[in-house]
C-alpha cells in the first residue's frame, strides 16, 4: 500500500526545508518556492528532478559543468559554441565525450545549489508535498524556464543534507543578500587571496577589493553564481575578520513595489497561487498592511482547507488571526479545520467565539449555526447564553425563553447570580429563585405506563405469607406515591427514595424492587439529556439534517430507557428518509443538468433547494450551467479571480450552495464586479449590464 501523501507550507528555513525532503525521501514528490517575485519547483521522480523556474533563469546543465569545472577548456570553448549555434545540450554532450558519471555528479551539484538558493530569498514561502504536484498541469501548459536534471531525489539527499549543515551559520547571519560588504583592511583581504585555495572567495575578494560597498545581489551578478555560494563565503569572511558587512534591508517603497508586482502576479494565473499569497502576506507585513496581509491568510487557508490539507489550514487561519483577532472569515476557516480535525471541544469553543463575533456585528442567523453546532458536540452555559442572545434577536422569544429557563440553574451553580437574575428578569421568572428544568411530557408519560405495569406485577397471590402481604402493600403504595411525584415534576432523587435499598432485600418483592429502582435510575439518566435534545433539536432541524441525526445517532447509544430511546429512533428515522430522498432527488437534479436544456436543469434544482434547505450535502453535489450575458455583449469574463480567454456570452458551471465571484470588462465601460448564487438568480441566463463610462462601480 502506498504511504498516505504528506505536505508541508510555511516560511523556507533550513529547518523547514530538512523536514519536508525526510518525507519525500520514500517516493518523492515536490517543492515549490517563492519570494513573491521568482518562484521556483522542483519535481522529484524516481528518475530525477525536473526544475522549473519563473521570474529568473536558472543556469542550463552545460553551463553549470562550466562554472563546477566538470569540463576542460577545449570542451568548454566546444559547448560554448554549440550553445551560440543553438544545439541541443545533451547531444553537445554525448558528443564531447563527457562521462555520464560527470554528468550526473554536475546535475546533482546544480539541483542542490538551486534549492539552497531559494533559502536566501527575501521573506521566501514554500509548500511540499509527496506524490504528483497538484498544479502539474498548469506547470505543463505554462512558458516557463525548465531545466530537467538527471539526478533522482535519493541521489541528491545526502548532498542536501551536508549542504544545509554547511549554508545553516550563513542563512541565520545573512537571511538574504541585502548587505553592503567591504574589507576590513586591504592587506589582510589581499593576504587571504592569496593564501585560499577556494577559487570563488578569490574572486569574491578581488570584486570587493576594486568596489567597496558592493551589494550582495551584484556580487552573484558579477561571480556568475548563486545566492548561497556568496553568503556561505561571505559568513566565513564576516567571521574571519576579512570583510564588514552592513545590513540594507528592503525600503518600504522597494517593499510596496514588490506588494505591487505580486498581485499583479495574482491576477494572471500563477503556477502556485498558494505559495504567492504566503509571500504576499509577508510582503503586506513588512508595510504593517494588517487588514490586507489578514486577507491573504484566509485566502491561503481555505486553498489548504480544499486540499484536505488541514492542518495547514488552521495553522494560516490563525496566522490571520494574530493579526486580526475578530477576523470572521478566519474565525469560520478555524471552527472548520477544527471539526475536520475532529478535535471537539477545541472546534466548541471556537464556534462560540464565531457565535459572539457574529452577534457583535449585528449577524444573529449566523450566530445560531454557530452556536448549534458548539452545542452539538460540547454544550456549555456560555453558548447557551449566546444562544439565547441571538434566538432574541431572532424574534423566537418563546424558544430563547426556554433555552433562558435551563440556562438559569447553571448560572446560579457556577456563581454568576447577577447573570441568572438579569435573565429572570427579562424572561419573567422569580427572582432568586431558579426555575425548574422543563421536563419531557413524553418521558414522564412512559414513566407513568412502566409504573402501571410494575402494578400489575405486585399483584397478590393466592399463597402469600403476612410478612409478604405487608411489603407488597408498602410497595404499592409507594407506587402510588410514585406516579404522583411524576406529575408534579419532583426530583429524582426523592422518587428514588421512595423505593429503600433494603427493600430489595425483602421476601416477594426484592426483585421487582430491584427493577424499579434501576429502571429510575436509568430514566433519571435519561432525563439529563432531554432539555438539551430539546433545545438542540428546535436550533438544528430546519438548519442540516445530517448533523442532526449524528448527534440523534450518538444519542441513541447512550439512552438507557426506551422513554427516551423510542422517540429518538422515530426522529432519527425521519431524518435518514429526509435525506436519503434529498440525495436520490440531488442525483436526479444533476442528471437533468447534464442531459436538458439549462431551464429545466435550473427550475428542477431550485425546487430541490425549496424542499431540502435542511440537506447541505445533498445540494452541495448539485452543479448548473449557467449562460453568463452582458450589455452590451462581449465582454471579457474574470470567473473566481482568473481572466478567461472568453468572452460574453459564456457558459460557466456554478455550485448551487456557493457563491462565485464575477468581474466583466468591456473597453469604455464601466467594469462590473458582482457574485453569483444561483438561488438568488431568476434565470440560468442571467444579463449585466455596463454602463458607459470609465469610473468602477461595486
Amino acid at each position: 500500500m502506498a504511504p498516505p501523501e504528506r505536505h508541508m507550507s510555511g516560511p523556507l528555513t533550513t529547518a523547514n526545508l530538512a523536514a519536508a525532503l525526510e518525507f519525500l525521501r520514500p517516493t518523492g514528490g515536490h517543492i515549490a518556492v517563492s519570494d513573491g517575485l521568482r518562484d521556483a519547483y522542483f519535481v522529484f521522480t524516481m528518475a530525477g528532478v525536473r526544475i522549473v523556474a519563473t521570474g529568473f533563469p536558472p543556469p542550463s546543465l552545460s553551463q553549470w559543468l562550466v562554472l563546477g569545472g566538470y569540463v576542460d577548456h577545449a570542451q568548454q570553448e566546444a559547448m560554448a559554441e554549440a550553445h551560440r549555434a543553438g544545439r541541443d545540450e545533451r547531444e553537445v554532450l554525448v558528443e564531447l565525450g563527457i562521462s555520464p558519471d560527470s554528468v550526473r555528479e554536475g546535475a546533482r551539484s546544480l539541483g542542490v545549489q538551486l534549492l539552497l538558493d531559494c533559502l536566501f530569498w527575501p521573506n521566501a514561502r514554500f509548500e511540499a508535498g509527496s506524490g504528483r504536484p497538484y498544479y502539474l498541469e498548469r506547470l505543463k501548459r505554462d512558458k516557463v524556464n525548465e531545466r530537467t536534471l538527471p539526478t533522482p531525489l535519493k541521489s541528491m539527499l545526502h548532498d542536501i543534507h551536508v549542504a544545509l549543515k554547511e549554508v545553516g551559520p550563513a542563512r541565520e547571519a545573512f537571511p538574504t543578500l541585502d548587505v553592503s560588504l567591504v574589507t576590513a583592511g586591504a592587506e589582510g583581504a589581499r593576504g587571504r587571496q592569496e593564501s585560499t585555495e577556494d577559487e570563488l572567495e578569490r574572486h569574491l575578494l578581488e570584486c570587493l577589493l576594486s568596489r567597496p560597498g558592493v551589494t550582495g545581489e551584484e556580487l552573484k551578478a558579477m561571480l556568475g553564481c548563486g545566492e548561497a555560494a556568496v553568503m556561505q563565503r561571505v559568513q566565513t569572511l564576516v567571521a574571519d575578520g576579512i570583510v564588514t558587512a552592513d545590513p540594507r534591508p528592503l525600503s518600504r517603497e522597494a517593499w510596496s513595489q514588490r506588494v505591487a508586482t505580486m498581485r499583479e502576479r495574482l491576477e494572471g494565473q500563477p503556477i502556485n497561487q498558494l505559495v504567492l499569497r504566503l509571500a504576499l502576506a509577508a510582503g503586506l507585513q513588512e508595510l504593517q498592511q494588517q487588514v490586507p496581509a489578514t486577507r491573504q491568510f484566509d485566502r491561503a487557508g481555505w486553498l489548504l482547507f480544499g486540499q484536505r490539507r488541514h492542518d495547514e489550514a488552521l495553522e494560516a487561519f490563525n496566522q490571520a488571526l494574530a493579526l486580526a483577532p475578530h477576523d470572521l472569515e478566519a474565525l469560520q476557516g478555524r471552527v472548520s479545520s477544527l471539526t475536520a480535525l475532529e478535535r471537539g471541544r477545541a472546534a466548541a469553543e471556537a464556534a462560540v467565539d464565531l457565535g459572539e463575533r457574529y452577534l457583535e456585528r449585528g449577524l444573529p442567523n449566523q450566530a445560531k449555526l454557530a452556536l448549534a453546532q458548539a452545542l452539538s458536540s460540547h454544550p456549555s452555559p456560555r453558548a447557551q447564553q449566546l444562544l439565547v442572545r441571538a434566538l432574541d434577536a431572532l424574534g423566537d422569544r418563546a424558544l430563547a425563553r426556554e433555552l433562558a429557563e435551563t440556562l438559569i440553574p447553571d448560572l446560579r451553580r457556577t456563581g454568576r447570580g447577577k447573570e441568572a437574575d438579569e435573565l429572570s428578569a427579562r424572561y419573567g421568572f422569580d427572582q432568586g429563585k431558579a426555575p425548574e428544568e422543563p421536563k419531557s411530557a413524553a418521558l414522564f408519560a412512559a414513566l407513568a405506563i412502566a409504573a402501571g405495569l410494575l402494578c400489575l406485577g405486585f399483584a397478590l397471590p393466592a399463597t402469600a405469607t403476612l410478612r409478604e402481604l405487608e411489603a407488597r402493600k408498602d410497595a404499592s403504595q409507594a407506587l402510588v406515591d410514585l406516579e404522583l411525584g411524576m406529575r408534579q415534576d419532583r426530583d429524582w432523587d426523592e422518587l428514588l427514595a421512595l423505593f429503600p435499598e433494603a427493600w430489595e432485600r425483602r421476601p416477594g418483592v426484592g426483585t421487582l424492587v430491584a427493577k424499579v429502582r434501576t429502571e429510575l435510575a436509568d430514566f433519571a439518566a435519561d432525563g439529563q439529556t432531554v432539555p438539551f435534545l430539546r433545545q438542540y433539536l428546535q436550533a438544528m432541524r430546519a438548519e442540516n439534517a445530517e448533523i442532526l441525526a449524528a448527534e440523534l445517532h450518538r444519542r441513541l447509544q447512550e439512552a438507557r430507557t426506551d422513554a427516551l430511546r423510542e422517540p429518538l429512533e422515530a426522529e432519527h428515522r425521519r431524518l435518514l428518509d429526509v435525506v436519503t430522498k434529498a440525495n436520490r432527488e440531488a442525483r436526479r437534479v444533476q442528471g437533468l443538468a447534464s442531459g436538458s436544456d439549462i431551464e429545466t436543469a435550473f427550475a428542477a434544482a431550485r425546487r430541490l433547494a425549496e424542499t431540502y434547505p435542511n440537506v447541505p450535502s445533498a445540494l452541495s453535489k448539485v452543479k448548473l450551467t449557467v449562460e453568463i450575458r452582458s450589455n452590451p455583449p462581449g465582454a471579457l469574463v474574470r470567473w473566481r479571480g482568473d481572466t478567461m480567454q472568453f468572452r460574453t456570452p459564456f457558459e460557466v458551471e456554478v455550485p448551487l450552495l456557493e457563491k462565485r465571484q464575477i468581474e466583466l470588462t468591456l473597453p469604455g465601460h464601466t467594469p462590473f464586479r458582482g457574485e453569483i448564487n444561483l438561488l438568488d438568480l431568476d434565470s440560468p441566463r442571467p444579463v449585466f449590464t455596463l454602463e458607459a463610462g470609465s469610473e468602477e462601480r461595486e
